[in-house]
């Protein structure tokens, strides 16, 4: 609902409402126009700096025409990204090797990882692969990231405010940012944990929380969105025997490998619950739906099939399947609330909802369904 033509904050008082993904995007460029802006935190998120940079015009044009390469590399990448770094070349023998970051936190002693965290940012703590498994492993790392928290604040209110101290690191989608720690360097942004002093209501001037109320001008909303399934739910869906889909998805969304629900011919959904789309690079994860689908529709047709949708039992595998390929991660840790699990949104059935095995073994499975003869669907002819 954010205007178009866009808001001027010049010199205003503002206030917003979340401290997720938009919050993160919102708050430094609004801390640059506002006169004052307080920030009302639920949930403080383990975010990490984007690095963006200008694009050299040389890379640019390297990479257009690499680009047939990036994008095998891309398909052949569990994540569905390519980390292009330019031209290959001849390495110089002379050269000494690049440092690398260890690969587990726990092999390294805790003077080595606030060295690491010094040599290559706090960014590292995203490369120890043990800390997406291991739950002391996450806590060091946890740890560490509230410790880079109060040195680089300097301030003790803001630093705790900030720092995450009830669910584990990675048990979100990961959030990237530009100077939103920065910002709250600022002298005239503020920031309430409302973890320890929650809004009691909204008034005709401001907000009012346990401890006191609040004056601004503007009050902006960042507070998130029901994700994987609350824009398609909302759209009255409706199947056989006039069944809603929202209707059928009380209990959690159930999909056959994120493509179709049962009970619901021909009806296809792109990146839909069950598939690795929002734990991939989603642009890559919609492409490989959107030719799966197409190929779908043209052996439909050339074979006189009439309708498909998945069998019971081949859907019910899936989401056994999908539910066990999460097991053992921090994103689903007893102590995790994410919208991978729905637990954003109050009502929702907490259940998981992509698919971790990654995006080349998931392309895999759905070339094995095609190979199959669209095993696990059923086909019937006109």
């Amino acid at each position: 609902q954010w205007p178009r033509e866009g808001v001027d904050l010049t010199g205003k008082r503002v206030a917003i409402i979340g401290c997720g993904s938009s919050g993160v995007q919102a708050i430094p460029q609004i801390a640059k126009q506002a006169k004052e802006l307080i920030a009302f935190q639920r949930s403080p998120v383990y975010t990490f700096p984007a690095k963006n940079a200008p694009m050299n015009p040389d890379f640019l044009a390297q990479a257009k025409v690499d680009y047939a390469d990036i994008r095998e590399q891309q398909r052949d990448n569990e994540m569905g990204i390519c980390n292009y770094r330019g031209p290959k070349k001849a390495k110089d023998p002379s050269a000494a090797p690049k440092a690398k970051p260890s690969k587990k936190i726990m092999d390294i002693t805790p003077e080595q990882r606030k060295q690491e965290i010094k040599d290559f940012g706090i960014n590292v703590l995203t490369l120890y692969v043990d800390t997406y498994f291991n739950m002391e492993a996450n806590e060091i790392a946890c740890q560490l990231y509230r410790e880079y928290l109060h040195e680089y604040l300097g301030d003790e209110q803001k630093a705790n405010a900030l720092s995450p101290r009830d669910y584990p690191m990675h048990c979100k989608r990961p959030v990237i940012d530009t100077e939103y720690f920065s910002a709250f360097k600022q002298d005239n942004v503020s920031i309430v944990d409302l973890r320890d002093n929650p809004v009691e209501e909204v008034t005709a001037t401001g907000l009012k929380t346990k401890d006191g109320e609040y004056e601004f001008d503007v009050l902006v909303y960042a507070t998130g969105f029901d994700a994987m399934t609350g824009t398609i739910k909302r759209l009255n869906i409706r199947g056989r025997e006039n069944k809603l889909l929202s209707d059928q998805w009380n209990d959690g969304p159930r999909m056959f490998m994120g493509l179709q629900s049962v009970g619901f011919p021909n009806f296809f959904t792109v990146t839909g619950p069950g598939s690795p789309s929002v734990v991939s690079n989603v642009l890559h994860s919609i492409e490989q739906h959107v030719v799966w689908i197409d190929n779908c529709i043209a052996y439909l047709q050339e074979n006189n099939i009439k309708t498909i949708e998945p069998e019971l039992a081949a859907q019910d595998a899936w989401v056994e399947h999908v539910n066990k390929a999460a097991e053992g991660s921090m994103m689903s840790a007893p102590s995790c609330n994410s919208w991978y699990l729905g637990t954003n949104v109050e009502g929702k059935p907490r259940g998981f909802m992509p698919y971790l095995a990654g995006t080349k073994t998931y392309r895999e499975e759905c070339e094995e369904v095609v190979a199959k003869g669209y095993e696990g669907f059923k086909l019937e002819t006109a």
